[in-house]
């Protein structure tokens, strides 16, 4: 994946960007079932896991 640095004070949608950013609270959240049984008998830690996914 390749991230782009935005000049934010020269960018066209600053303004779109900046009323949803400080106005509407995004959020996002989701429930799964999630077996880590595999995860648990190596002795993996979930949080890494899931930061490394």
């Amino acid at each position: 994946m390749k991230f782009t640095l935005i000049d934010m004070n020269n960018w066209d949608r600053k303004e779109y960007f900046e009323h949803y950013y400080q106005n509407i609270p995004c959020t996002y959240s989701m429930s799964v079932k999630l077996d880590i049984t595999s995860l648990k008998q190596r002795g993996k830690h979930l949080y890494s896991a899931l930061l490394f996914s």
